[in-house]
């Protein structure tokens, strides 16, 4: 009699295959799946400021949490990358455009954090390059968030306010 008509060896080799198989999908399917999950875009007090915004720039285009470096760019005649890199990893909370998406202000919304001196020295540079840019900064506070007239009377009116924007490549 063969050893492979033996029925504890059959059944043993398709539970190996079973298990084989199980493992490989187990295995692909760990692979698709990445560790990342949804968040909110915005804080409780962001989310009010976004819809006094909208109630006070009805005829401007509100954008939330816009990365510094996708409103800036460097200068000819700079190293890109060095410049790039001090701006790469800050984010914006409101950019106000005007309809044809030139920008009218930059708006922050500053809650305690923004006391801490690593928070200070961030805001610095993150102002320091929007003023070199020319484009305006707002700043205001959680506990003094404005209101609608206060917006209006505050976001420039005037196209560009000083700026002039190069189209993109």
């Amino acid at each position: 009699m063969s050893s492979f008509n033996s029925p504890l060896l059959l059944a043993g080799a398709v539970l190996a295959a079973l298990a084989a198989i199980a493992l490989l999908v187990w295995f692909l399917r760990r692979e698709k799946r990445w560790p990342y999950h949804a968040r909110v875009l915005m804080t409780a007090p962001e989310q009010r400021l976004y819809e006094r915004l909208l109630r006070a720039l009805p005829d401007h285009q509100i954008h939330a949490q816009v990365q510094l470096s996708r409103v800036l760019a460097v200068d000819e005649g700079h190293d890109e990358r060095e410049w790039f890199n001090r701006i790469s990893r800050m984010s914006l909370d409101f950019v106000i455009c005007h309809p044809d998406s030139s920008i009218a202000a930059v708006i922050e919304l500053d809650d305690a954090s923004h006391d801490l001196p690593e928070r200070q020295a961030a805001d610095a540079k993150k102002d320091h390059a929007l003023a070199s840019a020319g484009v305006p900064i707002v700043r205001w506070t959680v506990r003094e968030m404005p209101g609608v007239r206060e917006i209006r009377a505050t976001i420039p009116r005037a196209k560009g306010a000083g700026m002039r924007p190069r189209a993109r490549d």
